[in-house]
């Protein structure tokens, strides 16, 4: 039978009524899991809502929280399909249900999934299948199983990279969760997944199918629907849209060069008790980072309150030019955010000898002690050397150790006994002044 160039299934071939759909005892408002061969059901999702009138305005807000209703109907009228067991959908037909008014439903065929081929190819099986009905006009789906549950085989998620998630059979969610996870864009993702943990079922079974996985699961909900929300992949717009979710982007600023200032505010707090304690902080900016197109500069500072002292990062800047305009935006963000280092004695600031950097900590931080960074010093005194014809290992090996002993000097009357002490083994004493 054809209706338009349609195949349709005569009433006759299609094993449903509506005396079936109408049946109690096999409707369920819960997808069934994992169920057995020869076992059938009819699954049920009602909205809630009735029909309403009004005036204009609450005829539009209808009209708008029915078109809601209805997407989420369309996906909620999905959920059978989180039983438990994984399907190849084998083909789709027409069906005429039986009586006076003629409608038209839609039948699915599917088959078990019984492993995978020595390619990795999933390898599909009939002596497991699945057969549904969906009612023509009603909220409801029949869905019959027929054959021997145990062909069907406990895969794990296609992406599974882990061997610990490769050992795991992958149970898919209901859709309508993931529905619901991704409406929740902008609520913390923990708080969400804590709520529908409370509210899915006790069985440990069922929980698989109608209960978040994890947290993870949560969060990857939630980013794919920005994702698909996004206007465009725009590096900028993704750094504007990643300040404007989380707070450790800053501050941006894109002309006249790309500037991006970030911290932790919870760090920033364990700096900031810091100063003014009796013993010394050291804190450390380097930016000979490069990543890609752009430096990356790092603000570290050294816990004393630790025993071995750990370097912790504290700010991040990512820009297009070591120029002193863009190091001074940075030192000004960090006299903005620790005013006290304007006033404390106990902070001194260790970096390399370029000038826009000492600049910008001289104009900003004026009381604040600043030291040349002893792997500068080494490096400079190494191209130093190469210029004044020393370049054999040992013979740089020797002037690098000397510069090491002379740093280490308690003071500056030590360093200069210990300096003419030197110079009468150094063949350039020019070397000196470039250090």
């Amino acid at each position: 039978m054809t209706r338009k160039g349609t195949k349709i299934l005569k009433p006759e071939f299609c094993e449903v009524s509506e005396d079936i759909f109408a049946d109690a005892s096999l409707i369920s408002f819960d997808p069934c899991f994992q169920p057995k061969g020869g076992f059938k059901y009819v699954f049920e999702w009602k909205d809630g809502t009735d029909n309403k009138k009004g005036n204009e305005y609450e005829i539009f807000v209808f009209f708008l929280v029915k078109t809601r209703i209805l997407i989420s109907f369309v996906i909620k009228l999905e959920n059978w399909r989180a039983y438990g067991y994984r399907w190849r959908q084998g083909g789709s037909f027409k069906y005429l249900m039986p009586g006076p008014g003629h409608s038209i439903g839609t039948k699915k065929y599917f088959q078990s999934i019984k492993g995978k081929d020595k390619d990795g190819n999933d390898l599909f099986s009939n002596e497991f299948t699945r057969i549904t009905f969906q009612h023509p006009s009603l909220p409801k789906v029949l869905i019959y199983y027929k054959g021997d549950e145990n062909i069907s085989s406990k895969l794990p998620h296609g992406n599974a990279k882990l061997a610990e998630m490769k050992q795991r059979p992958f149970v898919p969610t209901m859709p309508s969760l993931l529905r619901e996870m991704e409406e929740k864009c902008g609520v913390n993702p923990s708080k969400i997944y804590r709520k529908m943990f409370d509210n899915m079922p006790r069985d440990i079974r069922i929980q698989a199918a109608q209960g978040p996985r994890d947290l993870k699961q949560v969060k990857n909900a939630m980013q794919n629907a920005k994702q698909k929300l996004r206007l465009t992949r725009d590096s900028l717009y993704n750094v504007h849209v990643r300040a404007f979710d989380g707070n450790f982007v800053k501050i941006i600023v894109t002309f006249p060069d790309l500037i991006i200032i970030g911290w932790d505010d919870n760090l920033a707090e364990v700096f900031n008790s810091l100063l003014g304690i009796a013993e010394p902080v050291g804190v450390f900016y380097d930016t000979t980072f490069k990543l890609g197109d752009y430096y990356v500069s790092i603000l570290s500072f050294e816990d004393p309150e630790f025993v071995n002292k750990p370097t912790i990062p504290l700010f991040y800047m990512i820009h297009e030019r070591k120029t002193f305009e863009t190091h001074d935006t940075f030192w000004r963000e960090v006299r903005k955010r620790f005013p006290r280092l304007l006033k404390t004695k106990n902070v001194f600031i260790v970096t390399d000898e370029e000038a826009a950097i000492v600049a910008a900590m001289s104009l900003n931080l004026p009381n604040v002690d600043i030291y040349r960074c002893w792997n500068h010093v080494l490096q400079n005194a190494k191209l130093q050397l190469k210029k004044f014809g020393v370049s054999s290992k040992s013979e740089v090996g020797k002037y690098l150790q000397d510069i090491r002993e002379l740093l280490s000097q308690p003071d500056i009357e030590h360093y200069n006994d210990l300096l003419l002490k030197m110079l009468t083994s150094w063949k350039n004493v020019r070397i000196i002044h470039s250090l």
